[in-house]
This record gives structure tokens, sequence and C-alpha cells, in this order.
């Protein structure tokens, strides 16, 4: 792959997460992108459940959940989808809490992020 690519788009993906004692997570997301080239939307929900489990000696988190498509270009997906997920875990992400993270990408790439705890 050569050359530039041009991508005029905003990502948005703004979350509220919430761990138990026992690492059990309750998420709830939007992840939205906004092309601003074809004035476009792409607005989806999620809801996932997780839980940090031990496979071997290595601490992974395990989640599932729904997935629903809002708004979607004429050719991109619609309705209901179910998200599985599996992560690497590390105590740098552990910790019991709220988390709320809104992170806005366009141009700058500049995330940021609120730990409430």
């Amino acid at each position: 792959m050569g050359g530039d690519t041009d991508i005029n788009n905003t990502f948005l993906q703004p979350f509220l997460s919430y761990t138990t004692k026992n690492a059990v997570n309750y998420t709830v997301n939007t992840e939205s992108i906004y092309n601003w080239d074809n004035n476009q939307w792409t607005v989806l929900f999620n809801v996932l459940v997780g839980k940090v489990l031990t496979i071997g000696k290595q601490p992974v988190q395990i989640a599932g959940g729904v997935r629903y498509w809002a708004e979607t270009p004429d050719n991109g997906p619609d309705d209901f989808a179910l998200r599985l997920v599996g992560l690497p875990f590390s105590e740098i992400t552990a910790g019991q809490g709220l988390w709320l993270q809104v992170r806005g990408i366009s141009r700058v790439k500049t995330p940021f992020a609120l730990r409430f705890s």
C-alpha cells in the first residue's frame, strides 16, 4: 500500500462501565463515526457484560453482548448483532469502580478519559 490516504472522519466513543468486586464488568457505549466528505453518520450502541478469568497463568477478560446499528449508510450494516470480546488483562487496567470515558478522534487524534472510583 503506497501513497497517502486522505481520511476525513470523526470518531466518538463515549462509554460507561462498572466493575464489581468479583471482576464482573457491565458496559454500555456508543461508537459514532461522521464522514465529513459524504455528510454521513454511522452510529451503533453496545451493551456488554464481561468477567476476568485466568487461563493458565494469564488473566483475560471475556465479554459478550449485543450491538445495535442506529444509523448507517445505505450499504452499511443494520439491526442487531452479537459481540464477543477477549482481551489480555494486566494490573494497569484492573480496578473496581465506575469508568466514564469519552474518546474523540479526528485529525488531531487526541483521546481523553475520566475515572470515578
